[in-house]
């Protein structure tokens, strides 16, 4: 995992069965947990429960569908005056529906 959140280390297939089973269960702790965001560097704007119940991936598939970088923490997207997300096409027109 290196210097990465748990919420943000990935399985590799070339990883331990220590890190395999490891990252099997992440989604269960996860569910059960809370997260306090401070300078929003650990947790993961898409895919951590961080505002209401549900991430907001679950919460806005359409667009999460359509977004480039996944993964990308709070302090990132939020890092400017403008939020910095980009998306696989525009966000107007028929093209939204999924």
């Amino acid at each position: 995992m290196g210097s990465k959140a748990v919420s943000q280390a990935v399985w590799k297939p070339d990883d331990s069965h220590f890190g395999a089973e490891f990252m099997s269960t992440k989604k269960y702790f996860f569910r059960f947990g809370a997260f306090e965001i401070k300078d929003g560097s650990q947790i993961r704007i898409w895919e951590d429960k961080w505002l209401g119940q549900t991430t907001l991936s679950k919460q806005y598939p359409a667009i999460y569908s359509i977004v480039r970088h996944k993964g990308d923490t709070i302090s990132t997207v939020l890092e400017n005056n403008t939020p910095n997300v980009s998306f696989r096409r525009s966000l107007i027109g028929p093209r939204l529906v999924s």
